[in-house]
């Protein structure tokens, strides 16, 4: 409300036109007419404010009003960044709720740090069309379910191999009775995975 109020009192501000990379490459570069300053925001401090509208103005497209802490920064460094901070909020709350971002429990910063790094490759191996997964799977947990079934799929057929080697049933056997004494075991697959790992058996047939 402050931002838009500044402006309101400085209507005299020229308007600049700053063009930026549209989502896909199907589409062309969007344009907008900006403008900015630096102005003291009461219980915030000294900010670059700027306001942001399409060029081509149309029905339901509102104007912006923006505040960056980075007085140094251009507006059409302004408008990327806010242009990605829905896709950052959307990756992090994706991270922490499927891939356990925040489940890291480490005395030392090199682990945490560590943990990080494993999250974002997990990732980014999840969106680069690993095989065995659907592109019509567009759900982070769903895409993530289907790798767990490829997974399983592949012991189960690495399993089978060594079950035909000469000797392979009595070393089988010989492994589970150690399992079983040991108390590990396997939980059986329900819901939404035992549909994904069904489909997948499916597909592979």
């Amino acid at each position: 409300d402050g931002i838009a109020e500044f402006f309101k009192r400085q209507r005299k501000l020229a308007w600049e036109t700053v063009s930026i990379p549209a989502d896909s490459r199907k589409e062309k570069r969007k344009e907008f007419r900006v403008r900015h300053a630096k102005a003291w925001l009461k219980g915030v401090g000294r900010l670059l404010v700027a306001c942001s509208e399409y060029k081509r103005r149309r029905k339901g497209r509102r104007r912006k009003f923006i505040a960056c802490s980075n007085h140094e920064a251009t507006p059409e460094q302004v408008l990327r960044a806010y242009a990605l901070r829905w896709r950052i909020e959307v990756f992090h709350k994706h991270v922490k709720t499927n891939l356990g971002f925040e489940d890291v429990a480490a005395r030392h910063f090199s682990s945490v740090e560590s943990h990080v790094y494993l999250v974002y490759c997990a990732y980014i191996l999840l969106h680069a069309d690993p095989p065995g997964v659907p592109k019509d799977a567009t759900a982070l947990c769903e895409r993530q379910q289907y790798m767990e079934a490829v997974i399983e799929n592949r012991k189960a057929a690495f399993d089978l191999q060594r079950l035909t080697q000469i000797g392979g049933l009595e070393r089988h056997k010989d492994e589970l009775k150690s399992m079983l004494e040991d108390g590990k075991f396997h939980k059986p697959l329900a819901g939404r995975h035992a549909r994904v790992q069904k489909k997948i058996g499916e597909t592979s047939m």
